[in-house]
């Protein structure tokens, strides 16, 4: 709706306004534990899965298949 002058009406400012504070350390991701003992420290990711560095090492050997 335009007025006589070519320019909109003035409109009602807002009866309140909202403050929100970013907290730093409420958006880091918090690191997982390894999928094979629960470890949560030295954890990588080995096909998309958390996995410690120790389990990591003996990956091989428990998918290696024994004759």
């Amino acid at each position: 709706m335009l007025c006589h002058q070519g320019t909109l009406p003035p409109t009602a400012a807002p009866a309140s306004k909202q403050v929100i504070f970013l907290i730093p350390g409420l958006r880091r991701k918090k690191p997982n534990a390894c999928i094979f003992c629960g470890q949560k420290l030295t954890i990588q990711l080995f096909k998309g899965q958390q996995v410690c560095r120790a389990c990591l090492e003996d990956i091989p050997t428990l998918f290696s298949i024994s004759s």
